[in-house]
């Protein structure tokens, strides 16, 4: 099964006060945590391909992206929520021809390649519509990465605002899960960034770039 990843990264950072894909995090940009991961899943043959979309004017995001080896997808409506810049990434992965996309958000720093195997590997042997990970460090919390079959595709760009997937369950798409190990926080707000240092995730630090 062909799958291509969509990394969201077209987000204001309001709730963090600064542009939070850029706050410095194991000694690079948080972004660049899961760009690498894509990258490197593309690499194994994990992944068919990759895209991160970005906001416009957004020329940082861009060279990161370059750097990695993936295309970079500009959302104008990005400020409109989550579904426009989704829909931004999947039309964009249409001419790669896969069967499902691998969506990833930019400011979850700790994902890696096995979380993104796992998840694809599992979606093999199941049939739903939307598969996505539980950690069992967060086992209330619906994780990401998010498979995405291609026959959902059509109704994102009908969506509005953040809540996508709770929307497509609600339609009824089957939503099936697979454990996972430790945990892949998000981090909204400067508080959630630094409860990665407080986890033990991250060397000592005196400082750190925001």
């Amino acid at each position: 099964m062909r799958v291509g990843a969509v990394v969201l990264a077209a987000g204001a950072s309001r709730r963090f006060g600064g542009d939070k894909l850029y706050a410095w995090f194991r000694g690079k940009p948080m972004l660049q945590h899961a760009t690498e991961a894509v990258s490197q899943a593309v690499a194994d043959g994990v992944l068919a391909t990759g895209v991160v979309v970005l906001r416009p004017g957004d020329a940082c995001g861009q060279g990161l992206v370059a750097a990695q080896g993936l295309r970079a997808v500009i959302a104008p409506d990005a400020c409109l929520g989550l579904a426009q810049s989704l829909s931004a990434g999947l039309a964009a992965l249409e001419d790669a021809d896969p069967a499902a996309a691998l969506v990833l958000l930019g400011d979850q720093p700790l994902v890696g390649v096995e979380a993104i195997a796992a998840v694809c590997r599992a979606a093999r042997g199941i049939p739903a519509a939307i598969v996505r990970p539980r950690y069992d460090e967060e086992p209330d919390v619906p994780g990401h990465p998010v498979l995405l079959r291609r026959d959902l595709w059509a109704s994102i760009p009908q969506l509005r605002g953040d809540a996508v997937f709770a929307h497509l369950s609600a339609q009824g798409a089957e939503t099936r899960t697979v454990l996972l190990p430790g945990a892949n926080p998000d981090v909204d707000t400067p508080s959630e960034f630094d409860m990665l240092y407080q986890r033990g995730r991250h060397p000592a630090s005196p400082s750190r770039d925001r």
